[in-house]
């Protein structure tokens, strides 16, 4: 669930928009300056950026804590912050915790449908080979027979890995 209040998300939505209009990179760095402003640094500003919202500790530790950002701070007191794919899901969906997870429910299963398809696959090739494998086949194949049993064997390993890994 996201507890973030308006500031905090409108601080995700300007770094999740100057990343697509390419302004900013997904790994950015800046400093906070004496002044109390901050500097963008190094190879992650690509473009106009002066816009930037307050980008204090607390707002960067609550857009960690939801898991949108990475947040690191070295003893020069450098932030470097890389977005998540996590924080255009919740821009997208105006940070509804039920879109965004239907969202990830669907790339999930988009990716089980590939599994099942190939077992599917797999499948009738074991039948196929399995028919080698027991002679019954037509003349013109029989040169081939010895090819049954290694063939049925990697095709086995290979079922049995796309099991293990779904």
């Amino acid at each position: 669930m996201y507890n973030l209040t308006d500031s905090q998300k409108d601080t995700i939505r300007w770094i999740v928009r100057k990343v697509r209009e390419g302004n900013l990179a997904e790994e950015f760095t800046f400093v906070h300056l004496a002044s109390g402003g901050i500097r963008f640094m190094g190879f992650g500003v690509k473009g106009d950026v002066s816009d930037h919202p307050p980008l204090t500790t607390g707002v960067l530790n609550a857009l960690e804590e939801s898991e949108l950002i990475l947040v690191h701070t070295s003893d020069r007191h450098f932030v470097t912050c890389t977005l998540l794919g996590k924080a255009y899901d919740a821009v997208d969906t105006d940070f509804s915790e039920k879109a965004a997870a239907s969202i990830t429910a669907v790339q999930r299963s988009s990716g089980s449908k590939k599994i099942g398809v190939a077992l599917l696959f797999l499948g009738i090739a074991i039948a196929v080979a399995t028919n080698l494998a027991t002679a019954v086949l037509p003349d013109w194949l029989r040169p081939y027979l010895w090819l049954s049993w290694p063939l049925l064997i990697v095709l086995a390993a290979v079922s049995g890995y796309l099991w293990f890994r779904q």
